[in-house]
């Protein structure tokens, strides 16, 4: 699915800052600072090896909110090996990839014990209900289209796993798919005298199902009017007849410019699935042929629609689906499904927290957002740091992620992935920082041990 777009024209408030940016990792198990009274009837499992049904005993607790003490063989450095383990297999058993915090207690003869407190536990219990509806949500933009148009779309992405060859021959077949179906309409459209008798020729043969499914559609014209130009190479009348002839794709590529093509109005507007302004395209709004414009061409979706849990897909197309499911984005009425901005801040930390993003309380300026996302990152087990600047007077959140290839990827999560583009800045100062990608993620990394000075990811990097 292409990458939201956040557009953000707000007055930033809320973040307190010195002169300098200042970041902070938020480790992912981190050692508890508040001190918890345990019920002297806490569970106590012992654990022995981290197998699943260990992990699925562990699971059933905390699902239920309830504080737990783990009695796990071994002294310190086995035991510690022993529930970092649990932990991977807690996140196959709760399907969310969604882990556990928990504070060592003690060592007492050959097994050394850890605590889970209730507040543990129950942001434990509402992580798993949260990624699970959130999850849930993003697919259904998808499985709500037919069978047929899905199908479809996997068979291109299969095709071409190359996005923007995909996109430059779905925009090109598209094109010649409306001159052949309506030659009259593209002959005129082109700029010359309508002739009821138009021959097309050349081009080449359609490949991508995408479009055999919208072939018929009268939509398909009504979206390309205009754009003819790209794909015809010459047209001329002769007596009461015409004709058209059609480019071939490789020279149509050599024609036009790949991100003209790929960023112009009719793509951004009619294949997009997530943009709120595109309401009236949703699926729900037209029949399955029509639905393809609502389709957005990144390999990345193939691998959501594929995917029926969250927890199988990589800690990089995790990253992903929650900035698709547009939960962050900067909302300033309540979504369906997502956070608003409003200075009227509704923020938690802890359990409290997750509970509010899962009953869809949550709300807050840019550093409650921030603070938000890292609460999911960290119980993801994502790493995961929250970043500021005082001249933009912004702050957002950072993460650490690999991709099935084992790629590391540095990203700045900002209402979505990367810097908001258009961020609401005053000052010149604050525009200069702002006015160019490689400046914008420059300053978004800065200060984090290890992140590169500039971006190290494309789309494509997330599968």
């Amino acid at each position: 699915m292409k990458q939201m777009k956040r557009i953000v024209v707000v007055i930033l408030i809320g973040v307190l800052l010195g002169g300098a940016p200042i970041p902070y990792t938020i480790p992912v198990l981190q050692t508890q600072s508040v001190q918890t009274v345990y019920a002297a009837t806490a569970k106590t499992i012992t654990i022995k090896k981290a197998d699943t049904k260990s992990a699925k005993k562990i699971h059933k607790y905390l699902s239920q909110g309830k504080a737990l003490v783990l009695k796990v063989k071994g002294k310190s450095k086995k035991a510690n090996k022993t529930v970092k383990k649990l932990n991977k297999k807690i996140k196959k058993v709760n399907g969310q990839g969604v882990i556990f915090s928990y504070k060592k207690s003690k060592q007492k003869g050959s097994y050394t014990y850890y605590k889970i407190s209730s507040n543990n536990a129950k942001t434990y219990q509402y992580a798993v209900k949260f990624i699970q509806k959130l999850y849930s949500n993003t697919r259904a933009s998808y499985m709500s289209l037919s069978a047929a148009i899905r199908s479809a779309y996997l068979h291109d992405v299969k095709l071409y796993k190359n996005e923007t060859t995909r996109k430059m021959r779905i925009y090109y077949e598209m094109l010649i798919s409306s001159i052949r179906n309506n030659p009259q309409s593209a002959y005129l459209n082109y700029g010359e005298d309508y002739y009821s008798d138009v021959t097309v020729k050349n081009g080449n043969s359609i490949t991508c199902d995408i479009v055999n499914v919208a072939a018929d559609s009268d939509m398909v014209n009504a979206f390309f009017a205009g754009y003819e130009g790209d794909v015809i190479k010459d047209a001329s009348a002769d007596g009461d007849s015409a004709t058209i002839i059609l480019r071939s794709f490789s020279e149509f590529k050599s024609y036009v410019d790949s991100e003209d093509v790929l960023d112009n109005s009719v793509w951004d507007y009619y294949f997009s699935l997530t943009q709120t302004s595109m309401a009236s395209t949703t699926p729900d709004s037209f029949s399955d042929r029509q639905n393809v414009f609502c389709l957005s061409i990144d390999y990345a979706d193939s691998i959501i629609m594929n995917t029926p849990s969250f927890g199988n897909l990589s800690d990089a197309m995790k990253v992903w689906a929650i900035a698709q499911s547009g939960y962050f984005a900067c909302n300033f009425s309540r979504p369906t499904y997502g956070m608003v901005y409003s200075t009227d801040i509704k923020y938690k930390d802890g359990y409290k927290g997750m509970k509010m993003l899962y009953q869809n309380k949550a709300q807050g300026v840019c550093m409650n957002f921030a603070l938000y996302e890292n609460q999911v990152f960290e119980q993801l087990g994502i790493s995961c740091w929250y970043n500021a600047n005082s001249t933009l007077n912004h702050a957002w959140s950072v993460v650490k992620v690999k991709n099935s290839k084992n790629k590391t990827l540095w990203i700045p999560f900002d209402y979505g992935i990367g810097p908001a583009e258009s961020l609401a800045v005053s000052t010149k100062k604050a525009k200069k920082l702002m006015s160019s990608e490689s400046s914008r993620y420059k300053v978004y990394l800065k200060g984090i041990k290890g992140a590169p000075k500039k971006k190290n990811f494309t789309n494509s990097d997330f599968v």
